[in-house]
């Protein structure tokens, strides 16, 4: 049965790591350093797994940033969380982990009182 929960220890970010160059293995620029991914879960951002047992097998990453086209000028008015990747491990695809990272990520978004979201890629296109 797959859990999806928060990743915050750095053994979940060595996971992380590793999951990331199954996802996009010969990419090393692709790659989020464990290091600043320990460092966006601890500031605001969210950084959530999937877990297959004890398996990281999914994950979502996104900060928080300011939207550079709203008006105003405090940052409250131009919050946004901007989800910046999205992995599932080849051999999980077409199950859905997708959809469920994306509704632990908007549902940990709301919680934050965020009400923008911007992507790097269209969600609703499958294979982003």
């Amino acid at each position: 049965m797959i859990q999806i929960r928060d990743l915050k220890s750095p053994e979940d970010m060595f996971a992380l790591e590793e999951l990331q160059k199954k996802v996009w293995p010969g990419s090393e620029v692709d790659i989020v350093p464990g290091h600043i991914c320990q460092g966006i879960a601890d500031h605001g951002g969210v950084v959530i797994g999937a877990f297959d047992g004890e398996r990281l097998v999914g994950f979502v990453l996104g900060v928080l940033g300011t939207d550079p086209l709203s008006q105003g000028d405090l940052a409250m008015t131009r919050l946004l969380h901007y989800s910046h990747q999205l992995g599932v491990d080849p051999d999980y695809r077409g199950q859905g982990l997708g959809f469920l990272l994306k509704s632990a990520q908007r549902e940990a978004v709301n919680q934050q009182g965020v009400r923008m979201v911007t992507w790097t890629y269209d969600p609703l296109l499958s294979l982003n």
